[in-house]
């Protein structure tokens, strides 16, 4: 929610996609008074007249109970909460290495996660019985396994040939770079078929932030005549981690 909040304090108008100056109000209004839902019902935040809904997604093969990259995560985690407790009992204090290589990471698999997220959430905001003026989804996506370019709607056999400068931009000059949802036409227009039930998508990845008005996905995709190709990064986790002891409480420290 911060990085929502610094989206909107800053509001770079390079990150609103489909917006007027009265939907950046609005949305920024929608965030202006919020408050948490301790229940584990729908939404996580609200207000008089706004909701907020929050979620994950991700790039890896979804399981049951969780994608295999959240899966992954976890694991690491109580393995070094156990090992950090076994070394305190010990009085072994020296500094612990992990090291583990991502599961694979794919387009398809994270359009049937981000699909499948979206249309549970949706079905949870139909059954809640308040009403609500303005809804926002904010999707996370906290992982850099996913690379993104354009290419050509039609493949092209270019065989050594000069294009001068029509090669295709995909994010801040570059021709490549991580998934951004702006992005992918595909997506867009299946997420506009709930435009009725969310009105805003604020999606966070690694590097950037955006927001995207879903009563305009029409406008956005006019501007994306490229086909989105995605590739996998070959990634890996690595954290080291080591007990301290501070007035007879132990606890970790890891950093990635």
């Amino acid at each position: 929610m911060k990085r929502v909040h610094e989206l909107l304090k800053r509001q770079d108008l390079n990150y609103f996609y489909g917006f007027s100056a009265e939907d950046v109000e609005r949305l920024a209004e929608a965030f202006s008074s919020l408050v948490q839902n301790n229940d584990t019902t729908f939404p996580d935040f609200y207000s008089s007249n706004s909701c907020v809904e929050l979620f994950s997604v991700s790039s890896s093969i979804s399981e049951r109970k969780g994608s295999a990259q959240m899966k992954q995560d976890g694991k690491l985690r109580v393995k070094i909460a156990q090992d950090d407790e076994k070394a305190v009992s010990s009085c072994d204090f020296k500094r612990r290495t992990y090291l583990c290589a991502h599961p694979e990471h794919t387009y398809e698999a994270l359009t049937n996660n981000l699909r499948e997220q979206v249309a549970k959430h949706v079905g949870s905001k139909r059954a809640c019985s308040k009403q609500f003026d303005t809804s926002v989804f904010v999707i996370d996506l906290n992982e850099l396994d996913l690379s993104c370019m354009f290419r050509p709607l039609e493949l092209v056999v270019l065989d050594g040939l000069r294009i001068g400068d029509l090669e295709s931009t995909y994010a801040d000059g570059k021709p490549y770079g991580l998934y951004r949802l702006s992005r992918d036409r595909e997506n867009l227009e299946w997420l506009a078929q709930y435009v009725n039930d969310v009105n805003y998508v604020v999606f966070c990845g690694l590097n950037v932030i955006e927001a995207i008005n879903l009563h305009h996905v029409r406008e956005i995709v006019a501007f994306l005549p490229w086909k989105l190709v995605t590739a996998a990064n070959n990634s890996l986790t690595f954290v080291s981690s080591a007990p301290l002891v501070n007035e007879g409480l132990a606890g970790s420290h890891g950093q990635d």
